[in-house]
């Protein structure tokens, strides 16, 4: 996987410390960013737009000035198919904050008390999918729940990929906690919980053998080797350089077009081998949440036909005025409030884990669309149409800006599209 190296305001050691952790964990070392403040967050987002990979940070505190800040800042990378991981706890660096400093406003008093109930294996906020917290504040097993994570890890244990695991669940009718349709992240984040294991940990603190357990130490960590190893290669989501991600939707459900980068390798008749890659895009609630039917394009065949829709005048225009300067910055305090409250909640367990991540992405995708319209246009429509017909002289930068300048929208479905202009 590449990986991306944010250590804001760092040293030359921070190379260092990129390499080697690369080296540790196969990851390819493609950019490190040390440039401090929302400059250097603004390199890495551009980074991410036309290569999304891991980010890897030295700690989760170095994302923001503020709690509200750094989740901001979590959510906009994760929205453009980022991995976050925090080098200090070798966790994903939204965990951390909500371990750390999700409780923006929390006093140090009260968060001495509450990691002293966690010593104690007490449970703090809502429990876990599978525990309801019972006599003494302790998890105790929900059976109902519990069954669905025991078969969660037997079916990942006996072959079955994230996809199609969310699938089979979604097809037998079984819900999240929060009444919702499992997706990729959420059977995710039950594979990795080491919770599941007996060990209860919250707040630095951690504590084995503190509640039953519903998986063995030894399924659990088959599974994480598992997860681990299918980090590498292979189908890669959102991977490559894809000119229309955010920008493409499905037009069966609505979904998000996500890129997809596949690696193949075959053996000619004389014996030599040889390897392509191919870039496409696919339905993103297909690819997350199986709710969608297989929708693919092949990415060169999409970009160019939404190309031709624009040169050939059939993009038909947004219909209404552009938002004032005045209404966009009011757009996005109240998305910077929103995110602020889900921290809160979360860090005090009032908001499951899995929850906070999905409003939170959500949030950052319309923060994302907010500010690109705050920032204008990088040139005239007229004169980013003129750059669109020198479509294969451009580079994966210069693409990305003029598709920006001018399309709003590009709805696909499986025999046309349609372009959807800015007004």
């Amino acid at each position: 996987m590449r990986a991306i190296g944010y250590f804001p305001g760092a040293s030359a050691t921070a190379q260092e410390s990129l390499l080697e952790f690369c080296r540790e964990h196969g990851h390819e070392a493609v950019a490190l960013v040390t440039e401090p403040g929302e400059a250097g967050f603004r390199r890495l987002l551009a980074h991410l737009e036309l290569m999304p990979a891991l980010v890897v940070v030295p700690r989760a505190s170095v994302l923001g000035r503020s709690a509200r800040e750094a989740a901001r800042r979590y959510f906009q990378m994760v929205a453009l198919g980022a991995d976050v991981l925090s080098l200090a706890s070798r966790d994903d660096a939204g965990r951390e904050l909500l371990q750390g400093r999700g409780a923006d406003g929390m006093s140090e008093r009260v968060r001495r008390a509450m990691a002293r109930r966690a010593v104690k294996g007490e449970a703090l906020g809502r429990p876990p999918f599978g525990y309801r917290v019972g006599e003494g504040r302790r998890l105790e097993v929900l059976p109902e729940e519990a069954e669905v994570v025991r078969l969660i890890f037997h079916l990942y244990g006996q072959g079955l990929g994230l996809r199609r695991l969310a699938q089979r669940l979604n097809e037998l009718g079984l819900l999240t906690r929060a009444g919702r349709p499992w997706s990729v992240a959420a059977v995710r984040d039950i594979l990795r919980n080491r919770v599941y294991v007996g060990t209860y940990r919250r707040f630095g603190v951690r504590v084995p053998s503190s509640h039953p357990a519903l998986v063995s130490p030894r399924e659990f960590e088959r599974v994480q080797m598992r997860l681990s190893s299918q980090r590498q290669g292979g189908e890669r989501l959102a991977g490559g350089q894809f000119p229309l991600s955010g920008l493409a939707v499905c037009g069966y459900c609505g979904g998000r077009m996500v890129g997809v980068t596949r690696r193949q390798r075959w053996q000619r008749r004389d014996g030599s081998e040889k390897s392509g890659e191919y870039r496409y895009y696919q339905c993103g609630s297909r690819v997350n949440r199986s709710l969608c039917d297989y929708h693919t394009w092949q990415a060169e065949t999409l970009e160019r036909r939404v190309i031709e829709a624009i040169s050939g005048g059939q993009a038909r225009r947004s219909v209404g005025p552009p938002p004032s300067a005045r209404e966009l910055e009011a757009g996005l305090r109240r998305l910077d409030e929103r995110l602020a409250r889900l921290l809160a909640e979360a860090g005090r367990g009032r908001l499951p884990e899995e929850e906070w991540r999905a409003q939170g992405v959500s949030l950052a995708f319309r923060r994302l669309a907010l500010e690109r319209a705050r920032a204008g246009l990088p040139e005239g429509q007229a004169a980013a149409v003129a750059r669109l017909e020198r479509w294969h002289e451009l580079g994966p930068e210069e693409r990305r800006e003029a598709l920006l300048a001018l399309v709003e929208r590009v709805i696909v479905w499986d025999d046309h599209i349609e372009v959807l202009l800015r007004p």
